[in-house]
């Protein structure tokens, strides 16, 4: 679970350290914008492990209903205001999961 919760850092981290040096050096804001990508992969790859070690876990399901709710409505260009809130509520999702202990 320590490994989880390192990817996930590592993967927030990525765009927003982009975005910092991007600051001085503006080439870098484009690499902020596409890291986002990468991190939206990682988030999965994580959300995917996090589902294997705990598949009776309803808020992973709920992640995943959701994840796939944003794929649906990129297919098919479904992409009002709105839809743009998911993938960064995703990620908040997903971190409060990853770092909150497990009840017993």
């Amino acid at each position: 679970m320590n490994f989880l919760k390192v990817l996930n850092t590592v993967a927030i981290m990525i765009p927003l350290l982009f975005v910092i040096v991007g600051l001085f050096i503006t080439d870098l804001l484009g690499l902020a914008m596409i890291s986002t990508i990468l991190t939206g992969i990682i988030q999965l790859i994580i959300g995917v492990s996090y589902f294997m070690k705990f598949p009776k876990n309803n808020d992973i399901k709920i992640y995943f209903v959701f994840v796939v709710l944003f794929f649906i409505c990129i297919s098919f260009n479904l992409t009002s205001g709105w839809i743009w809130i998911l993938p960064p509520a995703l990620c908040a999702y997903l971190s409060i999961l990853i770092y909150l202990p497990k009840e017993s």
